[in-house]
């Protein structure tokens, strides 16, 4: 089925102070709504910055931000907080600085064993490899400038709400999920990724309504058809061993593990 758009788990955002009624300055520690970071206004730019995270949609949390429930979160800012915001006229017109694409993968297998073999996988010389914290792997560009760089992150999803506390969800939705999120900072890399085709920055509306693969395209140029060798398995916690023996009998190889995320991406 065709994409109705992408999924983010966060929207770094700066709209014109026409889209707000009224904008009082919020700090985090002010703000008394999980997902909304910070919302302040700078009145010699006559901008307004927020910043939002999938949190904002309380229990809806495990729908990520998308094109459908985007409205919905907004309208709890103005619900919950003295903030009067356009919603139309914020996503129509508030243009997005940062994002985090993010899809959740649901496995057969425990997602260690998949991380241990993204962690071990060769991948290009131009990609570099560094964990994120103790059980996941993150990739990115060599590159300084955040406007030319992406961090492509795939971790535990179970694992990270246990270690956050989070009491947005129920943890059990999440076991045996790998989430890939992949990390652009800059207009330039959003419009790159999303084949976003304008000179102005993107707006809510264009990357939520984006029907791009972006993290299944992303994660094809990591994992391309590469000769592979098994790595010394004394790596690998004994009891992942028979798991492993498992994958290995099921996908061949560790490419086949990849290629085997890479039909969990949605395209």
């Amino acid at each position: 089925s065709e994409r109705v758009g992408l999924t983010a788990d966060l929207l770094r955002i700066h709209a014109p102070l026409s889209c707000f009624k009224e904008i009082p300055n919020y700090r985090k520690e002010e703000i008394g709504l999980p997902g909304l970071t910070y919302l302040y206004a700078n009145e010699n730019r006559q901008k307004a910055y927020l910043l939002i995270t999938s949190e904002i949609l309380g229990k809806r949390y495990p729908e990520k931000l998308n094109c459908e429930n985007i409205e919905y979160a907004l309208e709890r800012i103005n619900s919950i907080t003295d903030v009067e915001l356009d919603v139309e006229l914020l996503l129509n017109y508030g243009c997005v600085s940062e994002v985090h694409v993010t899809d959740d993968l649901l496995l057969s297998h425990d997602p260690q064993i998949y991380l241990y073999a993204l962690r071990s996988i060769p991948i290009p010389d131009k990609i570099n490899r560094t964990p994120y914290h103790k059980e996941s792997v993150r990739f990115s560009t060599y590159n300084k400038d955040k406007r030319h760089r992406f961090y492509l992150t795939l971790y535990d999803k179970y694992r990270e709400i246990k270690r956050h506390r989070c009491r947005q969800c129920e943890d059990e939705l999440f076991r045996d999920v790998v989430r890939i999120e992949l990390k652009l900072e800059s207009a330039e890399m959003i419009k790159k990724y999303l084949k976003i085709r304008k000179k102005e920055p993107p707006t809510i509306r264009e990357v939520l309504q984006c029907h791009e693969s972006v993290n299944a395209d992303t994660f094809r140029n990591v994992w391309q058809k590469q000769d592979i060798e098994i790595p010394n398995d004394d790596w690998l916690e004994e009891r992942y061993r028979r798991e492993w023996n498992d994958l290995l009998q099921e996908h061949r190889d560790f490419d086949g593990v990849a290629a085997y995320l890479r039909t969990r991406l949605p395209e």
